[in-house]
């Protein structure tokens, strides 16, 4: 009788590595990648609707806390050129002077309506007076990257 053949030994072979967690980690990570991207774009956008839509306000807003603190000087700088160009700084302080004189000092004021459509706005507010208290609405135009009050009516 023979020999039986010799035995050699062989490793198992191993399976073929499966390349399923590599793609979906790539998958995962671009995903969220764009995830992360798509919420930076909403915020960024809702900052600039929101800047948009209130900047005419906080412009208002300004311009009657430096009435409120007597700072005609500060008041007549967020004025827009046209209006400087009808009224200079004297008158415009005159004025000012001259509505407190008969009104009283501003004691309080409310910006209470906002509207802005494309490079003007138009803003409502309540000027509470010592003696007597009105609504105005004020036009306002963008000049550059700036919100500057134009006229004022009420």
């Amino acid at each position: 009788m023979g020999q039986p053949p010799p035995v050699t030994y062989q490793p198992p072979t191993q399976p073929a590595k499966s390349s399923t967690g590599k793609t979906c980690g790539i998958i995962a990570a671009i995903v969220g990648g764009l995830v992360i991207l798509g919420i930076v774009a909403v915020v960024l956008v809702g900052k600039v609707i929101v800047d948009t839509v209130t900047a005419p306000a906080d412009q208002v807003n300004a311009y009657l806390a430096d009435m409120k603190s007597g700072n005609a000087t500060a008041a007549y700088e967020r004025t827009c050129r046209s209006f400087k160009s009808k009224y200079s700084y004297s008158e415009f302080a005159r004025t000012l002077d001259a509505a407190e004189e008969a009104q009283g000092k501003v004691t309080s004021y409310n910006v209470f309506s906002s509207n802005v459509t494309g490079n003007t706005a138009t803003v409502s507010y309540t000027l509470v007076r010592e003696k007597a208290s009105d609504t105005f609405t004020v036009l306002l135009e963008k000049e550059g990257e700036d919100w500057k009050l134009c006229s004022f009516s009420g």
